[in-house]
């Protein structure tokens, strides 16, 4: 569940404990992106709109993952891999990839995070 001042939204799947979130793209986060985003992030998500969109993709992975105390800077992280964002998080003992599918249209960003399944 994710909510703003004028939106709000559910994701649930049957498989999967995934996480959503969104955010107005009024809200500003540049200023606190260095506390979110590490070195190698801050390189590939230089905009507000790519910042505030890798704030709604740690928040839906964190939602997720379901654990709490995560270092949203060291513990969750954003990459590109062939054009698209991916995640992973590593906390303890446990650790998850996330697939990452999302939306930045006029007003709002929004981003829903599943865990890949293990592959055996």
């Amino acid at each position: 569940f994710s909510h703003t001042q004028h939106f709000a939204a559910v994701a649930t799947s049957k498989i999967h404990e995934i996480g959503i979130d969104m955010e107005e793209n009024h809200r500003s986060v540049s200023k606190i992106a260095g506390r979110f985003l590490n070195e190698e992030e801050l390189e590939i998500l230089q905009t507000e709109d790519l910042q505030r969109l890798a704030w709604c993709m740690k928040e839906a992975m964190y939602k997720s993952f379901g654990e709490k105390g995560l270092d949203f800077r060291k513990e969750i992280e954003i990459s590109k891999q062939h054009r698209e964002f991916v995640g992973h998080i590593k906390f303890k003992e446990k650790e998850t990839n996330f697939s990452l599918f999302w939306s930045l249209e006029n007003r709002l960003t929004i981003c829903v995070a599943v865990p890949n399944l293990p592959t055996i």
